[in-house]
Parts: structure tokens; C-alpha cells; sequence
């Protein structure tokens, strides 16, 4: 999903790319790298994040 301006606001846009981004990660080591500047820290929060 590639968000367009007026689509839905940026801070959503950008968690829904990286949502998917996640989903069609290849192994451990991509899931590090897509998440490794995020700032949560416990598992909850990450539910949170990503509504799960």
C-alpha cells in the first residue's frame, strides 16, 4: 500500500507501511532492520503500535 497525500494522516500512513513491511519480512534478521529505530520496548507496546 503506497499512501497518497489526503489518504489518512502521515503517523498512520507510515505505521501501515511499516506494518506491512513487516508481514512480508523474509527472516529474523529483516525484522530487525525494519524495526530497529522504533521506540517501543515491551510487547504490549508493539501490540499497541500495530493494533494487534
Amino acid at each position: 500500500m503506497i499512501c497518497k497525500n489526503g489518504d489518512s494522516p502521515r503517523k498512520y500512513c507510515e505505521t501501515k507501511q511499516k506494518a506491512e513491511l513487516l508481514l512480508d519480512a523474509k527472516d529474523k534478521a529483516e525484522v530487525l532492520d525494519i524495526i530497529k529505530n522504533d521506540s517501543f520496548v515491551s510487547n504490549d507496546e508493539f501490540k499497541k503500535k500495530f493494533n494487534l
